[in-house]
């Protein structure tokens, strides 16, 4: 079983590729590609991963990873305020003629 009771957030390393690939494939979506930020537990697994530029998250279905989805979610908010945007998030400026 595994404890979810404690749950870190930080930014993926290259070294959680293959993690990455494992949980997109269990959550039957496509690799994340680009900057994201891991949800991890029991010291070091993967139970969630959202892409920075698109916010786009893939997680663990057979864990009860909606909270983590969400925490990550709200941290992704909290970057993206704190410094205008996401790396790796498009910004267009609109003008007109």
């Amino acid at each position: 079983m595994v404890d979810m009771s404690t749950l870190v957030l930080r930014p993926a390393t290259p070294e959680d590729a293959t993690a990455l690939r494992r949980l997109a494939a269990l959550d039957s979506q496509r690799p994340i590609a680009g900057p994201s930020l891991v949800a991890e537990v029991d010291g070091g697994r993967l139970v969630a991963a959202i892409a920075q530029a698109s916010g786009r998250v893939v997680a663990d279905p057979f864990l009860p990873t909606a909270e983590a989805a969400e925490l990550l979610r709200h941290r992704l908010e909290q970057r993206v305020a704190r410094v205008g945007a996401a790396p790796g998030l498009l910004r267009f400026d609109v003008r007109t003629a």
